[in-house]
């Protein structure tokens, strides 16, 4: 009886928090979100309700396909990925795809292409593609978790990363590391951090000695879904978000972001990939 009366309470959380309600199609699909700007800025209790690119993106498409999903709490962007890998349902709905990231997921469908900068001090030696980090072997920073730091440990790169761009933007003022990767939509926020985040007061006058470099090694943001989930929803999906990159309202989203992005740099010279 006690048994029975766990079960209960259980089922009876899990309908209250919105997960592990299964539609009549078969397997619930859960989204699994982090605070990581411009990509994911808020986390509503739909998605709908949620703000950010990919999240804008991933709710116009299930909208126009009249696809259901629920929401799992938000958390740091790195256990997001460790827990969604096991879940069935279980979707990411931007991760960049590398190497290093291939055999752990169902790669559903690219949601756009992404460039990354290379942020050096003026006076200190720049780089012009990630063979050209590798070959000098260069002390690399970026943010935990993210793409860039997939595809510097898919090169085979030493990466230094750290939970938030600001701590980063100080290791590389301190000579801790010689370059910063920072991803295209991560550009604005990770500039803001030079005036608003933590360390401000002690970088508050490292922008002017910027130096940005824009590689050729451009990283994919693709929907992903955990290894268990059905291969019939994991369809489902693929096809919203491929019919949604044909619209009007996928380009609005896309220019709006793409309009806040600084710019910097130019290409860098050296178009060699790795």
């Amino acid at each position: 009886m006690k048994k029975w009366s766990n079960g209960v309470a259980n089922a009876l959380l899990m309908l209250l928090l919105g997960i592990g309600a299964v539609p009549a199609s078969g397997q619930a699909l859960t989204v699994y979100t982090a605070w990581v700007p411009d990509y994911m800025i808020s986390t509503g209790a739909t998605l709908d309700q949620s703000t950010g690119l990919i999240t804008e993106i991933a709710a116009g498409a299930f909208r126009q396909a009249h696809l259901q999903v629920n929401m799992a709490p938000e958390m740091p962007w790195l256990r997001a990925q460790t827990v969604a890998m096991t879940q069935p349902g279980a979707i990411l709905l931007g991760l960049s795809r590398t190497p290093a990231r291939e055999r752990h997921w169902q790669w559903l469908a690219l949601t756009f292409d992404e460039q990354i900068y290379a942020m050096t001090l003026q006076g200190r030696p720049s780089y012009t593609s990630i063979l050209d980090m590798k070959v000098r072997h260069a002390r690399v920073g970026t943010r935990l978790g993210s793409g860039s730091a997939s595809l510097l440990h898919s090169n085979g790169i030493a990466v230094v990363e750290a939970v938030d761009t600001d701590t980063s933007f100080s290791q590389l003022s301190a000579g801790m590391i010689d370059v910063l990767l920072v991803q295209k939509f991560a550009l604005r926020p990770a500039l803001d951090s030079l005036s608003y985040g933590a360390h401000a007061e002690l970088l508050s006058g490292l922008l002017p000695r910027l130096h940005a470099t824009l590689l050729p090694d451009d990283i994919q943001q693709w929907m992903v879904a955990s290894l268990t989930t059905p291969a019939e929803e994991g369809q489902k999906l693929r096809a919203a978000i491929e019919s949604f990159r044909n619209t009007e309202q996928y380009k609005a989203i896309l220019t709006k972001y793409e309009e806040t992005v600084p710019h910097l740099a130019e290409p860098a010279r050296d178009n060699g990939q790795p």
